[in-house]
């Protein structure tokens, strides 16, 4: 007789259940650290840019002429800033000109192979080729908006390089900036305004000024001087020096508004949200000389400008949130007036804390700018949140003309000490030594007479770390008193 089978007990514990537990477990205790260490010091500022609710006026595309010129530094631009102050334009009958600085050659966002600062890697005719077809976006999207192709000028300039173009070292011809997308210190583009023209920042200037003439704008939009991306602000240093250049010659005072673009944790709440308004940040919401100005939009124009972004497939073929935050029923604008004409004390104030840590150290935090004239020259002070670092370079710019030619010089303090920074009449950068005082938090370079001209110039100061910029502040059109003397080397 066969034995009964023995009775089974209960199965054994399946080990790898138990290591995929653990594992879970530990992943989500490292995204929970990495979301406290990395996102936590940015939700406060966040947070304060959500529950703005500004009483900002309200402005009729009427309001600013019957001719308006947008100048966007890439393509895509104009449409994020400025679709539907087009669409108004166009309904009532107003001209649009659309200027695009770069051909947005330096990057893309569907592709993932990039390295710091949105360097996409790639041989010099694909960069090409990605400039070409960002151009044929915006001119695509732009149709829709009803601008003609006939109104799009594209200038060609390199994209990552307009801020280059902005400082001394590149400011002349004879040292043009060489693009590290394209391989050129010249225009590769046959359908700019200056095909073969050096990458310089003369010459740009010189580009926007025949723009201006041709068009004859009663209003200039272009991104905003407080603007994080390099190229955005640089942007619109050269669209307020053509604009003073183009009144120098015929007293035509044109007034430039600035929307915004780059601003970390803003527009806040990121992502799709067609019935909320763009509010300003924070920050900027209260600062001397800046005043807010808000285009309402019907639900057509709110519609017709998401469908024109989706125009931009190279930059939003995933729906990115980033873009789509821009698509609200307004669109902000802000214009700075002069900062002090004919005074002889300057002062552009800087918001401190007003962008995360991640991204902003205290040393690196710009205060305040003080220019001061004297008998002795000039005294440019830089005030920061903590003590200024070594390790950092802290540059102030002046932009102004020279007869009809426009010109560029900067004072620096960084590791080699204080520096002035200028092009002389050869077109060579020159540098003179400066003394610079350091204090508690700041620092202050004594300028010596005639290194500066008087009259109306753009001033702007700024703080880096290698070649990576930090904090910059609003680029503002000053006048110090009666032009003095200039040294022939720095005609």
């Amino acid at each position: 007789m066969k034995s009964p089978p023995p009775e089974h007990g209960p199965p054994a514990p399946r080990r790898w259940r138990r290591w995929v537990g653990w594992l879970f477990l530990l992943c989500v205790v490292g995204a929970s650290a990495w979301v406290a260490v990395r996102l936590g010091p940015n939700i406060p500022i966040y947070l304060r840019n959500l529950r703005v609710r500004a009483v900002v006026s309200g402005a009729d595309v009427t309001d600013f002429g019957g001719r308006l010129l947008i100048v966007a530094p890439h393509p895509d631009d104009e449409t994020l800033g400025c679709a539907g102050l087009i669409q108004q334009a166009q309904a009532s009958g107003v001209e649009v000109f659309v200027v695009l600085m770069t051909n947005g050659d330096g990057y893309q966002y569907e592709r993932t192979l990039m390295v710091a600062q949105d360097v996409l890697r790639g041989t010099s005719k694909e960069h090409l080729a990605l400039g070409a077809r960002r151009r044929n976006e915006s001119l695509r999207a732009l149709a829709e908006l009803g601008v003609p192709a006939d109104h799009v000028i594209s200038l060609g300039y390199p994209d990552g390089g307009v801020h280059a173009m902005w400082q001394p070292p590149h400011w002349s011809p004879v040292q043009p900036f060489r693009s590290p997308h394209s391989r050129r210190d010249h225009n590769p583009y046959p359908t700019s305004l200056s095909p073969a023209a050096p990458y310089c920042g003369a010459q740009v200037a010189r580009d926007l000024l025949r723009v201006i003439e041709t068009r004859r704008p009663t209003a200039i939009f272009t991104t905003a001087p407080f603007d994080v991306h390099r190229d955005h602000w640089a942007t619109y240093g050269f669209v307020r020096l053509a604009a003073e250049w183009m009144k120098r010659r015929d007293a035509a005072d044109i007034p430039v508004y600035g929307f915004l673009v780059h601003r970390h944790d803003w527009p806040a709440p990121q992502g799709y949200h067609p019935r909320d308004l763009l509010e300003p940040p924070a920050a900027w919401l209260h600062i001397p000389l800046l005043t807010w100005l808000r285009a309402d939009l019907t639900p057509e124009q709110v519609q017709t400008k998401d469908h024109c972004l989706w125009r931009h497939r190279s930059q939003n073929a995933g729906r990115s949130a980033e873009l789509l935050a821009f698509v609200r029923r307004d669109e902000l604008f802000s214009r700075l007036d002069t900062a002090s004409p004919t005074d002889d004390e300057v002062s552009i104030p800087d918001p401190t804390g007003d962008l995360p840590p991640d991204h902003l150290l205290p040393e690196e935090d710009i205060a305040e700018l003080t220019v001061t004239r004297a008998p002795s020259g000039l005294a440019v002070s830089l005030r920061l949140a903590a003590r200024p670092s070594c390790e950092l370079t802290y540059c102030v710019i002046w932009h102004g003309l020279d007869g009809d030619q426009p010109w560029a010089r900067s004072v620096e303090w960084g590791r080699g000490g204080g520096r002035l920074l200028q092009t002389s009449a050869g077109g060579t950068l020159s540098t003179t030594p400066l003394d610079v005082k350091l204090t508690d938090r700041a620092l202050t370079w004594n300028v010596p007479p005639g290194a500066m001209p008087g009259g109306p110039t753009l001033l702007e100061a700024y703080s880096q770390r290698g070649q990576h910029y930090l904090n910059h502040t609003c680029t503002v059109v000053a006048d110090l008193g009666e032009e003095t003397s200039v040294p022939p080397s720095a005609r």
